[in-house]
């Protein structure tokens, strides 16, 4: 999870560009909220939260996705 906390403060400085590599992060990231880890699924909610803050109009794609695992982890804490 410190791993994905990491991933999370790059991007909300600004380390991350739109292009090829954001389909890998996002992939990344969601399937980091599957994880049974419940501090892992937290730090990559809140990385993906800052990633759609940065990358308004390049995630559209993996809305669907995202919010289907979020739907089965509703009654988490996260």
């Amino acid at each position: 999870s410190a791993g994905v906390v990491v991933i999370g403060s790059v991007i909300g400085a600004g380390g991350v560009a739109g292009g090829g590599g954001l389909k890998g992060l996002v992939d990344c990231l969601v399937s980091f909220l599957s994880s049974e880890d419940w501090a892992a699924r937290k730090a990559a909610a809140e990385a993906l939260g800052k990633l759609a803050t940065v990358e308004r109009n390049g995630l559209g794609e993996f809305k669907a996705k995202s919010l289907k695992i979020f739907e089965t982890k509703r009654y988490d804490k996260v």
